[in-house]
């Protein structure tokens, strides 16, 4: 063995208590508290936060941990001049019920919370409410709204079903689709997903 393997010094690493956090030259830095140096010191440098995955030209997760979170600090070979921080679970950290079949994911309180819990509901698959205040499109060749195990909802270019679904039902939409029949026979299909979902009668 070399001498490097031989000395475990490099393996060391201390929990520390988050006070700070930045982006620093576009690299996300924290500062933290370190208990088993004193109960109120604080190292006065930026250590770096490691990532799961870090990509080219931003690509990867930016996750600074939340202040007051519990993180591991060790050194590059044991020195305290390269300092790097992982977030770690401790006792108030309770995983997601959604997870508890082993599945990965990710609950979040950032900007994109309506993408993270979107997948849960996927995974765990629960009742799952879209709302949007404004305007909410779904882009694709063929659009299936699902009630249960059956097409509901089907659109296709210049093309829309309701009820089942099933071709004999799709009929392709006048220049607006504004027409009173069409705007009946929508109503009366978001109306029966409405019910099948429990949010009407």
């Amino acid at each position: 063995m070399t001498e490097r393997a031989n000395n475990s010094a490099w393996f060391i690493a201390i929990e520390g208590i988050v006070v700070e956090t930045a982006i620093n030259d576009g690299i996300p830095q924290i500062k933290a508290k370190v208990g088993i140096i004193h109960d109120e010191y604080v190292h006065d440098e930026w250590i770096t936060a490691m990532m799961a995955w870090v990509g080219a030209d931003g690509y990867g997760p930016v996750n600074l941990p939340a202040l007051g979170s519990e993180i591991l600090i060790f050194g590059r070979l044991g020195q305290k001049h390269t300092l790097f921080a992982l977030s770690r679970y401790n006792e108030e950290f309770h995983a997601p019920p959604e997870f508890a079949d082993g599945s990965r994911g990710l609950k979040t309180d950032t900007a994109y919370k309506i993408l993270a819990d979107f997948m849960i509901s996927i995974i765990s698959q629960q009742t799952l409410l879209l709302q949007a205040t404004n305007q909410a499109d779904v882009k694709a060749n063929v659009v299936r709204l699902l009630g249960g195990n059956s097409e509901c909802v089907r659109a296709e270019p210049n093309k829309i079903g309701f009820l089942g679904a099933a071709a004999i039902a799709r009929q392709t939409l006048p220049p607006t689709a504004t027409d009173l029949g069409s705007c009946i026979t929508l109503a009366n299909a978001m109306r029966q997903l409405l019910i099948q979902f429990g949010f009407a009668q």
